[in-house]
């Protein structure tokens, strides 16, 4: 699969900052694979996690599409697709959801995984 690279990626270079449902609809359904992270702004886990997306996003070199989702801003995704712990990595492949992980992991744990 590969990521369709467009302009709206972080300064971080592969991650997507996803600020609403249609922004998230857009981003999951125009990439064969997308990897997105499901947040809360406050928690430490969630820190430490994104820091874990981005060091795999940044290692992967396009081969897959990441995002963020941050649940103060999109309380109707986090319970669209039931997302009751943070931080959870849900995967997208063709714009349906295919797997799910809800809890922290190393860099290397998240390689294995996606």
């Amino acid at each position: 699969y590969k990521y369709s690279h467009d302009d709206k990626t972080t300064a971080e270079g592969h991650i997507f900052d996803i600020k609403s449902a249609a922004d998230f609809e857009s981003y999951v359904n125009k990439n064969s694979v997308a990897i997105i992270g499901f947040f809360k702004k406050d928690c430490v886990q969630s820190k430490e996690m994104r820091s874990v997306l981005e060091s795999v996003a940044k290692d992967s070199s396009s081969k897959y599409a990441y995002g963020m989702v941050n649940l103060e801003n999109n309380q109707q995704l986090f319970k669209q697709y039931f997302v009751h712990k943070v931080p959870a990595i849900l995967v997208f492949v063709r714009g349906a959801l295919a797997a799910r992980y809800n809890q922290t992991m190393s860099v290397k744990e998240m390689k294995v995984f996606v």
